[in-house]
């Protein structure tokens, strides 16, 4: 097997471990979380590209029905939008017919995280950043997104929860149940296992055909397997790479056999070309008098 064939062969798998890395390790934003016992969560197919998440909730008082509808997606903004705001959480109030209903931001992009519940294999929960400040208050409104696995719901079922007011702190916190089988954890595979099978793989395969194509041509014993010589010579290339680099740096040549068979020798460069003695006060002895027509130097 030559050379070039393995460096083509590496090249490929080299290019399929980038694909499967830019696959597997995604941003932030796009719904990807691993829970601290492992539990792998891919929660990009339940985005919603079209429509919403809507839960609707009628609240009376005084004779006065108030409707709230709220209009949330998973770490993106709502397609629906309310007075042209983009946000993943939006609630809409409509407090009389004939008047306009009114939208706040419920929560935002901006500081929006994943928590693991306390079953970490049960589902997340995705917290969204503060949203608009609740009425006369100096707090911002919090929505969460309680997501939950539930193996056999395909079609995803989003409720409300009721939060104690007392207990967060202002009326405005919403948090929401979502209950799906997509989002139940799935299998991880690391970046690393990635990359060690394709390791594997490629030395596998450089192997099996060194071996056939050596052995097609007779030979038989260690010297069916691929490049021998060159993998006998490889811990000398090592050593000249490491001493070639520590003598460049202290300013001196090193010149390498790479072969095991051999020692290299380390070349020391005459740090000037001056004669010693030049220009320091240190007499230099002067060549002798050219010769005259043979007969010596003229007295």
């Amino acid at each position: 097997m030559s050379l070039r064939c393995l460096v083509v062969y590496f090249s490929l798998s080299s290019f399929v471990l980038f694909s499967l890395f830019s696959s597997v390790n995604g941003d932030a934003n796009d719904c990807i979380f691993t829970a601290p016992d492992g539990s792998y969560y891919d929660l990009r197919p339940l985005i919603k590209t079209s429509g919403d998440y809507r839960v609707e909730e009628d609240l009376s008082s005084s004779g006065i029905t108030i409707s709230y509808k709220f209009y949330f997606n998973l770490c993106a903004d709502t397609n629906y939008k309310c007075n042209n705001i983009d946000a993943p959480a939006l609630e809409e109030l409509q407090a009389l017919k004939d008047l306009p209903a009114t939208c706040s931001v419920q929560g935002s992009r901006r500081g929006m995280h994943f928590e693991p519940l306390d079953n970490p294999a049960a589902g997340v929960k995705l917290v969204y950043g503060p949203g608009k400040r609740c009425h006369e208050s100096t707090q911002a409104r919090q929505t969460t997104v309680r997501i939950e696995c539930a193996e056999g719901v395909q079609e995803p079922e989003v409720s409300l929860h009721k939060i104690d007011s007392s207990r967060s702190g202002h009326q405005c916190d919403r948090e929401f149940i979502l209950r799906s089988a997509k989002a139940c954890p799935t299998l991880y595979i690391s970046v690393g296992t990635y990359i060690s099978v394709g390791v594997l793989s490629v030395v596998a395969v450089y192997l099996v055909l060194g071996i056939l194509h050596n052995r097609r041509k007779g030979f038989s014993g260690v010297n069916l397997l691929p490049n021998l010589e060159f993998w006998k010579d490889l811990p000398a290339l090592v050593k000249d790479g490491i001493m070639f680099s520590y003598n460049r740096l202290r300013g001196r040549e090193y010149v390498g056999t790479g072969s095991s068979s051999a020692e290299s020798v380390p070349i020391l460069k005459p740090k000037s070309s001056i004669p010693k003695g030049f220009g320091l006060g240190i007499s230099t002895p002067l060549p002798p008098p050219p010769i005259a027509n043979g007969r010596g130097p003229q007295k």
